[in-house]
């Protein structure tokens, strides 16, 4: 089994951050399909928190058997009161003053048990919602990408598309991707379609434009490209595609500490704070957090070494 490094881990777990807005826990972590499992991330880092700390993020909230049913019930009737309305499951979630939603179903039972052990009005169950796309809306849209592009799209394609809506609900209608494109109608464009010398043109084209070799951060968020992860399936290693393709790999030791510290303080000067560790890894003039995370331990090491003010918030 290929070994996992650790800034793709890392990279893993923010852009889960990024899509959550806040720090995902184990459980999140290892029901996404697009990331490896927390087995591997506690075998990394020793823990998960260490590796939330490695990645400059806000450590989940403890153990929900250390709460007890007083303080529950004082956090929701407090959210209450700033909200002036009864909060629902969602809204006590995303407080940072509160516990986890999963927290109160395993004291209470229910959301709705919860808010009358707190005096609350107990909201009307919602009506179930009808589908507001139908599969057959997402196939035409599929279908007139691929007439655009003269072929049937990639999933970063259609996900970059401005004319596809809700392209997330494809993976939860079809699946898969390759189901997807059967249904409609379409070649599967599975990676192992790809010969070995295809592959090697993308980066050569993306390394033409940039005028050096691309990271695989910008390589990754390139539509026109195919995922790292179907790279790292077939070539071993991000450095062995690059070298495939006759590049020189970027490589950490080419920064040197001076060069790193510069890269957040720039940063900082055009936010007017500091940076989150996201912020950071999205910036495409910066080195990726792993490799700040290698460099000096953790991303509030680093910025403790450059003078900047610790945040541990995920934005």
């Amino acid at each position: 089994m290929k070994k996992i490094e650790e800034e793709v881990i890392i990279e893993q777990v923010l852009m889960l951050c990024q899509e959550y807005g806040r720090t995902p826990t184990k459980p999140e972590f290892d029901k996404d399909p697009r990331v490896t499992s927390s087995t591997t991330v506690t075998a990394r880092f020793g823990s998960w928190n260490n590796c939330l700390k490695a990645a400059g993020l806000k450590l989940n909230r403890t153990n929900p058997y250390s709460l007890s049913r007083e303080l529950l019930i004082s956090q929701v009737q407090m959210l209450a009161k700033e909200l002036g309305r009864v909060p629902t499951a969602s809204m006590f979630q995303e407080s940072p003053r509160t516990a986890s939603s999963g927290s109160v179903v395993l004291y209470f039972g229910s959301w709705n048990k919860f808010l009358e052990a707190a005096g609350l009005v107990v909201a009307k169950p919602r009506k179930p919602r009808r589908k507001k796309i139908e599969d057959k809306e997402l196939i035409r849209q599929v279908q007139m990408l691929a007439k655009e592009l003269g072929r049937a799209p990639s999933l970063k394609e259609f996900q970059a598309s401005p004319k596809v809506s809700n392209n997330w609900l494809v993976r939860f209608r079809f699946g898969t991707w390759n189901n997807f494109l059967e249904a409609a109608g379409l070649e599967s464009n599975h990676p192992y379609r790809y010969p070995n010398e295809g592959l090697i043109e993308q980066v050569q084209m993306l390394a033409k434009e940039l005028g050096r070799t691309p990271s695989m951060r910008e390589f990754d968020k390139d539509p026109r490209t195919m995922s790292v992860c179907t790279i790292k399936n077939r070539f071993g290693s991000w450095t062995n595609y690059v070298r495939s393709a006759g590049l020189r790999p970027l490589r950490p030791i080419d920064h040197s500490n001076d060069e790193l510290i510069e890269q957040v303080l720039m940063m900082a000067k055009e936010l007017g704070r500091t940076p989150t560790s996201i912020e950071f890894n999205e910036d495409s003039r910066t080195v990726c957090v792993g490799t700040i995370q290698k460099r000096f331990g953790s991303w509030n090491n680093y910025l403790e070494t450059a003078g900047l003010e610790i945040n541990h918030v995920c934005y």
